[in-house]
Protein backbone atom coordinates (compact mmCIF):
# COMPACT_ATOMS: atom_id res chain seq x y z
CA UNK A 1 0.00 0.00 0.00
CA UNK A 2 1.28 3.45 -0.90
CA UNK A 3 0.72 6.47 1.36
CA UNK A 4 1.34 10.16 0.68
CA UNK A 5 1.74 12.04 3.96
CA UNK A 6 1.22 15.76 4.57
CA UNK A 7 2.54 16.81 7.98
CA UNK A 8 1.98 19.80 10.27
CA UNK A 9 -1.75 20.08 9.47
CA UNK A 10 -4.64 21.18 11.69
CA UNK A 11 -6.18 17.69 12.06
CA UNK A 12 -5.05 14.13 11.50
CA UNK A 13 -7.26 12.42 8.94
CA UNK A 14 -7.43 10.25 5.85
CA UNK A 15 -8.12 12.71 3.06
CA UNK A 16 -8.65 10.38 0.12
CA UNK A 17 -8.04 6.94 -1.35
CA UNK A 18 -7.33 6.07 -4.97
CA UNK A 19 -8.49 2.51 -5.62
CA UNK A 20 -6.65 2.20 -8.96
CA UNK A 21 -3.21 2.92 -7.48
CA UNK A 22 -3.99 1.71 -3.91
CA UNK A 23 -2.79 5.09 -2.57
CA UNK A 24 -3.98 6.95 0.51
CA UNK A 25 -3.45 10.68 1.06
CA UNK A 26 -3.20 11.41 4.77
CA UNK A 27 -2.83 14.63 6.76
CA UNK A 28 -1.12 14.52 10.16
CA UNK A 29 -0.84 17.02 13.02
CA UNK A 30 2.69 15.95 13.90
CA UNK A 31 5.84 17.43 12.46
CA UNK A 32 8.31 15.01 10.87
CA UNK A 33 10.74 15.19 13.80
CA UNK A 34 11.99 12.14 15.74
CA UNK A 35 9.62 9.83 13.78
CA UNK A 36 6.56 11.41 15.45
CA UNK A 37 4.72 11.67 12.13
CA UNK A 38 5.50 8.02 11.29
CA UNK A 39 4.17 6.85 14.65
CA UNK A 40 1.03 8.96 14.27
CA UNK A 41 0.55 7.60 10.73
CA UNK A 42 0.68 3.98 11.89
CA UNK A 43 -1.75 4.66 14.77
CA UNK A 44 -4.20 6.48 12.49
CA UNK A 45 -4.18 3.75 9.86
CA UNK A 46 -4.54 0.93 12.39
CA UNK A 47 -7.58 2.71 13.84
CA UNK A 48 -9.04 3.59 10.41
CA UNK A 49 -8.48 0.21 8.70
CA UNK A 50 -8.54 -2.04 11.80
CA UNK A 51 -5.21 -3.62 10.74
CA UNK A 52 -1.58 -3.23 11.84
CA UNK A 53 1.04 -1.93 9.44
CA UNK A 54 4.77 -1.31 9.25
CA UNK A 55 6.67 1.12 7.05
CA UNK A 56 8.73 -0.91 4.58
CA UNK A 57 10.22 2.08 2.74
CA UNK A 58 10.10 5.86 2.88
CA UNK A 59 10.85 6.43 6.56
CA UNK A 60 12.12 9.94 5.79
CA UNK A 61 9.96 10.61 2.74
CA UNK A 62 6.46 11.96 2.21
CA UNK A 63 5.71 8.92 0.03
CA UNK A 64 5.75 5.70 2.03
CA UNK A 65 5.20 2.05 1.26
CA UNK A 66 3.41 0.12 4.03
CA UNK A 67 3.04 -3.60 4.61
CA UNK A 68 0.32 -5.25 6.65
CA UNK A 69 1.51 -7.24 9.65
Amino acid sequence: MKVIVKTNKKDSKVVSYNKDTDTYIIELKSKPIDSKANIELLKLLSKYLKKNFMISSGHKSKIKILKEL
